[in-house]
Order: C-alpha cells, then sequence, then structure tokens
C-alpha cells in the first residue's frame, strides 16, 4: 500500500497529457493503476517477470483495456531467458535463483513497440539496474523522465552521474531513501 500512500513512483516532473509510461517491476499493477489515474490517456506498458505477480497485475489493470500493457518478461541486458529467486516477491533478483523467465532488453522493447519517446520510466527492478546502467545507455536518447529505486544506496551518485552523463537533470529522490530521479 505504500504506492498509494507515499507515492514514491510518481514522475519527477508533470507529464503531458498523454504520456508514454513504461512501469519496469509492475508487480501487482498498483503503481500502474495509479499513474493511468494520474494520467488518464496515457498508454503503459508494464513489465514483470514474476508469473504469480503478472497474473495478478493482469486482473488488476483489466478494466485499463488498451491503454495498459503489462508483459510477462524480465527487463534486462539481452533477449533471452534469466533465472531469478529470493525468500519473497519483495526480495527476487535476477542471477539468484532457479526460477525461469524471460527477458527483454530495453532496446528491443523500443524498437517492438515503435517508441520514438518515452515520457516516463519507473524502475524498481531489484538490483538488476545495475546491470542495466553498466551497459549501453543509448535508450536514454528516447526518455524524458526516470524514477529509479537504487538497491544499492551506496551508489546514488554513480546512477546521478550516469544519468548526468546521458543529458539528464538528476538527483536523489527527495521522499525515498534509496531513489534517483532524472528529467530533460
Amino acid at each position: 500500500m505504500s504506492v498509494f500512500a507515499k507515492k514514491f513512483h510518481y514522475p519527477p516532473i508533470k507529464l503531458k497529457r498523454d504520456p508514454i509510461i513504461i512501469d519496469f517491476g509492475a508487480n501487482i499493477g498498483l503503481s500502474i493503476l495509479s499513474l493511468h489515474y494520474l494520467y488518464p490517456e496515457s498508454k503503459i506498458i508494464g513489465f514483470e517477470m514474476d508469473k504469480s505477480n503478472y497474473n495478478i497485475a493482469c486482473m488488476n489493470t483489466q478494466q485499463l483495456g488498451d491503454s495498459c500493457i503489462v508483459i510477462n518478461k524480465a527487463i534486462w541486458i539481452n533477449d533471452g531467458s534469466i533465472k531469478y529467486g529470493g525468500q519473497d516477491e519483495q526480495s527476487f533478483s535476477i542471477n539468484n535463483g532457479d526460477i525461469m523467465a524471460e527477458s527483454i532488453s530495453i532496446p528491443t522493447l523500443i524498437q517492438k513497440f515503435n517508441l520514438k519517446r518515452i515520457d516516463y520510466i519507473k524502475m524498481d527492478i531489484e538490483g538488476s539496474e545495475m546491470d542495466i546502467f553498466q551497459n549501453n545507455l543509448d535508450w536514454l536518447t528516447h526518455v524524458y523522465s526516470i524514477n529509479l529505486e537504487i538497491h544499492n544506496s551506496s551508489m546514488i551518485n554513480w546512477y546521478i552521474s550516469k544519468l548526468k552523463e546521458n543529458g539528464f537533470n538528476a538527483k536523489p529522490h527527495k521522499g525515498h531513501w534509496s531513489g534517483v530521479i532524472g528529467y530533460k
């Protein structure tokens, strides 16, 4: 319920009336519902690697119709499959278990959906953000605002510098101890 109470997942800037929003780490879809409420004319694409969470997210967002797509894949550095695990849904991480899931890279996602512009990315992918940000970041040219939940808070300045190198105004998230926000 912290999705609704604390609103950590909100964009760092006001978005246009009909934004393209990507939710990496959609969990059970509550952040998608909240973002759609803020931007009812938005197009939201959510990604959730865990099948159980994905099924719940689909049920929770079905009333949004064509304005929302939830995909059962992990966002990763390449296309294919990954293994993940953890003690519960809040501690899942890639390369830490034996549950299999399909994966997709951000460049493939951009190409598949023919995205020229992504108005907002919410990224809460349980530590995999480090692998993604250590690889080619050309995909950031399509992104206008981003909210990262960092799973190693000692690296916040590193993420800020990566975003700044890619044309973002970036800073720590005021309301989240391990968050970074960026916008152009």
